[in-house]
């Protein structure tokens, strides 16, 4: 089985991304609406709206750090090509059961079998300053989590739940090495049930305003899953062509050849690679807004098998790099799958 480090945002479809841009422009407005309320409340009155009810409570503590332009959507890549494997499905039998999946017959997406119930945890080991920031002192240096789980239930609709945590690391200046040990435990899947997409935004922060980042993202993250959650395929996607396109990755990732599977991987995958997006454009708009010193995020995924073994993504440590400005931090993350 090949298992390799999968990052969603390289495998977008136009389709995905589209979807992506208006999802997130109507959380984005949502933002939008609640800050110039927390302004200037006479003139910027609020619809009935929940969403905008919490966020306005949320960014009220913060009224002295809203400032600058409105954030705007951040343009998503377009979609890497991937070769069709040589074994397994055709592209054309693949297309003709996502036709069915649209034309609403989820039979092919009945779980059934084995399941199993898995508590998987992303760990950072490590943390290196490689450049500090231009804030006079150390940075005090933080690390927030998105963590998403997306299951395809037996009748073919999503479930989809989101959290949000926030992590001090310490003190850094150049040259500074933190190793964690035991590591670090930053994003947490308390006992969920299999099969199940997991994915992980981090968010590397030099400064956070009281907490308030995390509520305000808390808050557009339920609307985010209010936005999706339970809804059929048919009501996200436009097309089967534009889950097509992650069949390759798919394949090259699980080293599945049956269809199910296959299927099963795609759609959750497409939804992980859909909130990645949205989530990612409202983090941009919120270091936009707070102007705080938020390095540019990562993503990292994990797929479970129905028996709760790994067959997407790795366990093996994965080194990333955040940067911002002058600013350079290397980072060792690792999944534990139970």
């Amino acid at each position: 089985m090949n298992r390799v480090a999968f990052s969603p945002l390289d495998h977008l479809s136009p389709e995905i991304s589209k979807q992506a841009d208006t999802i997130a422009a109507e959380l984005i407005a949502s933002l939008n609406r609640a800050r110039d309320h927390v302004l200037d409340p006479a003139r910027h009155k609020l619809p009935a709206g929940a969403l905008e009810q919490k966020l306005a409570r949320n960014l009220a503590p913060l009224k002295a750090r809203l400032r600058g332009a409105a954030p705007r959507p951040t343009p998503v890549p377009p979609a890497k090509a991937h070769a069709w494997p040589r074994q397994g499905p055709t592209r054309e039998q693949v297309l003709a059961e996502l036709d069915k999946i649209w034309a609403g017959d989820t039979s092919i997406l009945a779980q059934g079998g084995v399941r199993a119930i898995a508590s998987p945890k992303l760990n950072i080991n490590k943390l290196s300053c490689v450049q500090d920031t231009l804030e006079p002192g150390k940075d005090e240096m933080a690390i927030g989590t998105v963590a998403t789980r997306i299951r395809v239930l037996d009748d073919g609709t999503i479930e989809l739940v989101t959290s949000s945590k926030e992590t001090a690391l310490g003190d850094f200046k150049k040259d500074t090495v933190a190793t964690f040990d035991p590591a670090r435990t930053i994003a947490s899947f308390d006992a969920i049930e299999t099969p199940a997409t997991l994915s992980v935004h981090l968010v590397l922060a030099e400064t956070d305003p009281a907490g308030g980042l995390q509520r305000v993202l808390k808050d557009l993250l339920d609307g985010l899953e209010n936005r999706l959650n339970g809804k059929q395929l048919t009501a996200i996607f436009a097309s089967a062509t534009g889950l097509v396109v992650l069949v390759p990755a798919a394949m090259s990732i699980t080293g599945a050849i049956t269809l199910v599977v296959i299927l099963n991987f795609i759609l959750g995958m497409a939804l992980v690679v859909l909130c990645a997006a949205v989530v990612a454009a409202l983090i941009l708009a919120i270091a936009h807004m707070f102007r705080d010193e938020i390095f540019a995020t990562q993503v990292t995924s994990l797929s479970l098998d129905a028996a709760g073994g790994v067959n997407g993504g790795t366990v093996q440590p994965i080194p990333l790099r955040f940067s911002r400005q002058v600013a350079v931090y290397d980072a060792e993350f690792q999944w534990q799958p139970n």
